[in-house]
């Protein structure tokens, strides 16, 4: 066997998908590292309200990443009355049980949109947003190992 020859037998990636890993890449490794890198607030009060969550010592706990991302998820494909059930459920309180759960999921949903937004847009629109969905799978395959949570299936919740 030669030296490239494993190169024969790999199939190619599509750019779209390589650029999906890349900024799947570089979005789990500022959650990593929490806090996560937040460009200048809109509103104070927004500051003000997750200031105790990016001063946590360390980062949130697995239920508020899977819920973080889940909402995410859910927030791209305009499931806003799964949202709305989540949070008015038991399972919420089970999943995030303080405030600062609460408060740590709500941010990341947000902080994630955001970053899939900001990416969608420095894209020039060539993401569409079936593609920013595609692109919060791939952070939870990395962040959560096959811990998805997902509040739209049935069978799951």
């Amino acid at each position: 066997m030669g030296r490239w020859d494993y190169l024969y037998e790999k199939q190619p990636i599509e750019l779209k998908t390589y650029v999906l890993d890349q900024v799947a890449d570089q979005i789990v490794a500022e959650l990593r590292g929490w806090p996560p890198h937040t460009e200048g607030w809109e509103d104070a009060r927004e500051e003000a309200r997750f200031a105790a969550v990016l001063a946590r010592p360390s980062p949130p706990g697995l239920d508020t990443f899977r819920v973080g991302l889940e909402l995410a998820r859910l927030d791209l494909l305009h499931e806003i009355e799964v949202i709305d059930r989540f949070w008015d459920s038991p399972e919420a309180r089970t999943l995030l049980p303080d405030d600062i759960e609460r408060d740590s999921a709500q941010f990341l949903w947000r902080w994630l949109i955001v970053s899939a937004l900001e990416f969608q847009e420095w894209a020039q629109g060539k993401f569409k947003r079936q593609d920013l969905v595609v692109l919060i799978e791939k952070i939870e395959d990395r962040m959560l190992r096959g811990l998805r949570l997902r509040l739209d299936d049935p069978a799951t919740t």
